[in-house]
């Protein structure tokens, strides 16, 4: 039996693991972001402020790759541009690498208009390039359409 982890204060336990799991098989679009607001919601797992904490993703890289058996290397995020201007994540070292072109992943017709954001990408490591070109560093590599 796998062995209880404490990440950012809260015990994950072989269940939590298993939700993980789950979650993976029955969404497979959802990314990290997505995946770790999901988490926190439904955990509600939230920082003495009353937010989501997001960002204990700082410790989950270990759990992750011993749980899950592939690594991940780079977190982004998109912060609405005209709500809000990044500067928790510039402060935090987080990169701006530009701007979404205003439409949603879902719009296969580009006709949809949502609003502009920049977007943040984090680095877990100082060789992410060579590991993210790495044979096998993909989960979707060898998949059509991907």
């Amino acid at each position: 039996m796998e062995a209880e982890k404490i990440i950012q204060g809260r015990c994950v336990t072989p269940s939590d693991v298993a939700l993980i799991r789950g979650l993976l098989a029955d969404r497979p679009p959802w990314n990290r972001t997505r995946l770790s607001r999901e988490l926190c919601q439904r955990w509600d797992w939230r920082n003495e402020k009353g937010r989501l904490k997001d960002m204990a993703c700082r410790r989950i890289p270990g759990l992750w790759m011993e749980s899950f058996g592939h690594p991940f290397h780079l977190l982004e995020t998109f912060v609405e541009r005209q709500r809000f201007r990044g500067t928790c994540y510039r402060a935090a070292g987080w990169t701006h690498v530009g701007a979404t072109a205003g439409r949603s992943r879902n719009d296969v017709h580009a006709t949809l208009r949502v609003p502009v954001k920049d977007i943040f990408v984090y680095p877990l490591n100082t060789d992410f390039r060579q590991r993210l070109r790495a044979p096998g560093s993909s989960r979707f590599e060898g998949r059509a359409g991907r």
